[in-house]
């Protein structure tokens, strides 16, 4: 089965190895300092952090070693590969208290103020959080990517243009993320058909335990069921939909993202290709 239209097998393979030659190169996680959110601009995986637009974050050091940094780095090299990002678009990556409670957050700008790639900041509680039981699981991998496709995909959307209502936008993510992880965890890469499934249920399991029923809060994020089913409906795209190229998901995702926001959701995906 061969249903990476855009993204070569060994583009995905020389990403794990190597950030030379036609792989994106990862910024490195030095940043220090402290960064501000701007409103409006800044889009969180998990709602708590949502009431923080405008609030101050010290930005960390990798808050593990050297080993585990480099296991993130591989992660962060697979994502901009799988979004379809070069060089010059690859976007900055940090870590920082997330002392309002653990979370990762994107942002529609460099921290140098640029707005042509953005940001994605990682907290280091909520790292900890989805890494403590490893189980064997090599770092809780999948769960991990789970959250980082999720804040690609918001970068997706903000340099498409894609502004919308909150749990909208943050379903459509969702969904993105559901996408890229059935891509990175195809059987090109995980063989065992079994350990394939494991992985990917977990991954559906992580956008379950972020949802939230804060119905009336401006930052709901979406309920558990509904980022849950968002997400396997991206990984339909993958698996079902014969979905290999980016743009191609993020126009799907964005047609299926109202109707699982209005819990209409029409879970063959044939239906939004």
């Amino acid at each position: 089965m061969n249903k990476l239209t855009s993204i070569s097998v060994a583009a995905l393979s020389a990403a794990v190895l190597t950030s030379c030659g036609s792989t994106p190169n990862v910024p490195y996680f030095d940043y220090r300092g402290t960064v501000y959110l701007d409103g409006g601009m800044g889009c969180s995986v998990e709602y708590a952090a949502g009431n923080a637009s405008g609030m101050p974050y010290d930005l960390i050091a990798f808050p593990g070693n050297r080993n585990f940094e480099n296991h993130f780095e591989n992660q962060v090299l697979l994502m901009t590969v799988a979004f379809g990002l070069d060089d010059g678009q690859v976007p900055d990556v940090a870590f920082y208290d997330d002392w309002q409670g653990p979370n990762a957050i994107a942002m529609n700008r460099t921290l140098n103020g640029n707005y042509s790639r953005g940001t994605i900041l990682f907290g280091g509680e909520l790292l900890w959080r989805e890494a403590i039981d490893v189980g064997g699981n090599d770092l809780n991998t999948v769960r991990i990517a789970t959250i980082l496709a999720h804040e690609f995909a918001h970068l997706a959307q903000f340099s498409r243009g894609y502004y919308v209502d909150v749990p909208t936008q943050e379903l459509m993510a969702d969904m993105m993320a559901g996408w890229a992880i059935g891509l990175l965890f195809s059987d090109e890469f995980v063989t065992d058909d079994r350990r394939r499934q494991r992985l990917l249920s977990e991954a559906a399991r992580t956008m379950f335990d972020i949802g939230d029923y804060a119905f009336n809060s401006p930052n709901h994020h979406g309920t558990p069921q509904q980022r849950e089913a968002a997400f396997e409906l991206g990984l339909s795209m993958y698996y079902e939909g014969d979905v290999g190229r980016v743009n191609t998901a993020f126009r799907i995702a964005r047609n299926a993202a109202p109707d699982i926001r209005r819990g209409s959701l029409n879970r063959d995906i044939r239906d939004y290709l």
